[in-house]
């Protein structure tokens, strides 16, 4: 599934496209299970169903974060032999954490409240050292027109870019003539295309986005941050809830190898 160059392709780059990580039966049940949960959520649990547009989920973005903990099929991906080997294969390691996951819906919407500003994943993770990854899991097939992951290549080699943002109202022409202004970038964009059940790895410090969906259908993905062994957790700093969900392995499956190849700041998990 992997090839040899893969690890090369994701250094060079800072983003790999990887396919048949999943069965197209278990991508058609997890697209069917999400379509569920953001018509019937159910409550009493630490998932949240956040809407980004004020008129509901039918305006604009929305999202369930950890919506493992609300659904068996959506965990049963996380942990698929498959998905931890693409992972192991790419980054060269033994043990993966889940440590954020959220399901995303886009409804057909071109405006500001449904792109995805340029940002680097690593901008909100201080409480991590060293780089992570980020899988990007569409559960429909993505076309040009339907809001792929947008990537500039090898940017994540210069590390932390000054002027970008995940949730800005910027239009995505008008946030890079910002990171442009601040940076030095060779701006190549190449997007994330595929059919559904693809999965697409980036680095915590490459640049994307993504625009508005044009495609007609609602647009279903799963993204998740993993961390490894290599990666140590700093409890002294401005993200207290994201280093107490790292230590919760309930809303941060350890996914594959052992939970005792983790650092966890000082606390055993």
């Amino acid at each position: 599934m992997i090839e040899k160059t893969a690890q090369a392709d994701f250094e060079r780059d800072g983003f790999i496209n990887v396919h048949e990580v999943f069965q197209p039966s278990e991508i058609v049940d997890a697209r069917n299970e999400l379509e569920r949960l953001y018509r019937d959520f159910p409550v009493g649990t630490a998932a949240r169903l956040v809407p980004y547009h004020p008129d509901g989920i039918d305006a604009g973005q929305a999202r369930i974060d950890h919506p493992h903990l609300v659904s068996p099929l959506i965990d049963s991906l996380l942990r698929a032999p498959t998905f931890c080997d693409a992972v192991r294969s790419i980054l060269g390691v033994k043990t993966v954490q889940v440590w954020y996951c959220h399901a995303l819906r886009k409804p057909g919407a071109t405006d500001s409240a449904n792109h995805v500003g340029w940002h680097q994943d690593g901008q909100y993770a201080s409480f991590l050292t060293g780089s992570f990854i980020t899988a990007w899991i569409p559960l429909v097939d993505i076309a040009a027109d339907s809001s792929p992951l947008i990537y500039v290549s090898g940017s994540h080699r210069q590390g932390a870019l000054n002027g970008s943002g995940f949730s800005h109202k910027a239009t995505l022409e008008e946030l890079k003539s910002s990171i442009l202004s601040h940076n030095r970038v060779e701006w190549r964009e190449t997007i994330a295309t595929g059919p559904a059940g693809f999965v697409s790895f980036h680095h915590s410090d490459v640049l994307h986005g993504s625009a508005g969906n044009e495609g007609g259908g609602v647009r279903y993905s799963i993204a998740c941050h993993l961390r490894t062994e290599r990666n140590r957790l700093l409890p002294e700093n401005d993200y207290k809830d994201a280093v107490s969900q790292i230590r919760d392995t309930e809303l941060s499956p350890v996914v594959c190898g052992s939970v005792d190849a983790l650092d966890f700041g000082g606390v055993t998990a």
